[in-house]
């Protein structure tokens, strides 16, 4: 069975959320090859940006409170209490640094697990009517055409998991997929559930 994800399914991983252990289970199931895990490139590229805005915020409130704290050391009175806060902001760039770390770890892992489908010009020129047809964003419009390029290669049975329910759930989605036996899907856990229950009728 076929399990498209993407760039969300990535930052799961990373950040290590909520449905983190969903993601991980199938991460398992792709390395023993009891699923085929496709992702799109642009989705391994995508977080990087994500780790970049995060860590760019970071700093500017980073340096904002170092110059509060200089402020504040002036005062005698809350010299403790400055100390401590110069902790906490020495805190918010070690969590970028580790961040981008377990980016390229999560990164490594998935390049031996899963498949990455190649960003082509057919798939950019789908894309582009995605955007008409769907109404969806660039961003979307790339993983979408990416995920049909590869249904139109390989066919179902699919599922194709994304925590995007605002953009993916426009009218003509799930109706693309539908003829390739392709399940859309906007939860990581009820995903996992779908698929093992797919695995085991099929082996019944």
């Amino acid at each position: 069975m076929i399990v498209f994800a993407e760039t969300n399914f990535v930052l799961e991983l990373v950040f290590s959320r909520n449905k983190f252990a969903c993601c991980r289970d199938f991460m398992e199931m792709a390395e023993r090859k009891q699923i085929n895990l496709l992702l799109p490139a642009y989705s391994i590229v995508e977080p990087y940006e994500a780790i970049i805005r995060r860590r760019k915020s970071r700093i500017q409130v980073h340096d904002a409170i170092t110059r509060e704290i200089k402020e504040i050391t002036r005062s005698v009175q809350f010299e403790d209490e400055a100390n401590q806060l110069a902790q906490l902001t020495g805190l918010l760039i070690q969590v970028g640094e580790t961040e981008q770390n377990e980016l390229r770890k999560v990164i490594s892992q998935l390049l031996k697990a899963a498949s990455i489908v190649d960003l082509s010009a057919a798939i950019l020129q789908l894309a582009l009517t995605f955007q008409d047809d769907l109404g969806l964003s660039p961003q979307d419009s790339v993983v979408f055409a990416t995920v049909l390029s590869a249904l139109n290669q390989q066919g179902g049975p699919a599922c194709f998991m994304t925590t995007n329910s605002k953009d993916f759930s426009a009218p003509g989605v799930a109706e693309t997929l539908e003829p390739y036996d392709c399940k859309l899907l906007f939860d990581f856990e009820k995903g996992l559930n779908y698929v093992r229950n797919n695995l085991e009728n099929s082996t019944s």
